[in-house]
């Protein structure tokens, strides 16, 4: 699931953080720019097998790591499946709130780019006309017509891409490296005159490069101004 890693991180093109200044603390946990965004409420693209119960959000879980245990994609606690994203933001000790209102604002974030990136290169053009028959009823609706009308998108979307979930976790983790890669960037802007903390502002780059996401953080969470 992480073969995003096998390039450089810092070359790949994505709409997800432009202009994104990665927060330092409470105050802008939340603040993530989204290009053309609208408030909306992310689906869960949830496979068959999930218990309804437990309304399990499995992009959150990516994002968050909770589903490390036990994920038989995850070689070691240094994948890039393994990690926190606020423990990589180095904002692990937020508020809750703030944080799961973060988690839910990277979610918009990835499928307002699915929407608008990737639909269209998985449907057929007489799948798309449907598809945007099933937005525009989503576009139009309020309170529970609506959230009726995005299962129906979503349920539409899963009939036709089986592999949506797995498409919808691949863009998470696209995200968590590129959001990573934000931090590191924006450190090294900060700490310029500062050769002491750049140096280890570029240890932690090298390790991301080989793949050691959990030893990057730890050192960017360890330096002092």
């Amino acid at each position: 699931m992480n073969d995003q890693t096998a390039q450089d991180p810092t070359q790949q093109t994505t709409s997800y953080v432009d202009d994104y200044v990665p927060p330092t603390d409470d105050s802008n946990l939340t603040e993530i720019p989204l290009e053309d965004a609208t408030p909306t409420t992310v689906p869960v693209v949830a496979s068959d097998d999930t218990d309804d119960e437990d309304d399990d959000n499995a992009m959150e879980d990516v994002l968050s790591d909770e589903d490390f245990e036990g994920d038989t994609d995850v070689k070691s606690d240094e994948d890039i499946e393994a990690q926190n994203i606020f423990v990589m933001l180095g904002v692990d000790e937020g508020d809750e709130a703030l944080k799961e209102k973060f988690l839910d604002q990277l979610q918009e974030v990835i499928w307002d780019d699915f929407l608008k990136n990737d639909v269209e290169l998985l449907l057929t053009q007489d799948e798309l006309t449907a598809f945007n028959t099933h937005k525009e009823k989503v576009d139009s609706s309020q309170g529970e017509a609506q959230e009726k009308a995005k299962d129906e998108m979503v349920e539409y979307l899963e009939k036709l891409i089986p592999d949506l979930e797995d498409i919808m976790l691949e863009k998470a983790l696209d995200l968590k490296a590129d959001l990573f890669v934000e931090r590191i960037n924006g450190m090294k802007e900060y700490f310029t005159e500062k050769p002491e903390q750049l140096a280890l502002v570029n240890e932690a780059e090298q390790l991301m490069y080989e793949d050691k996401w959990k030893s990057a953080a730890a050192i960017l969470n360890g330096i002092k101004e």
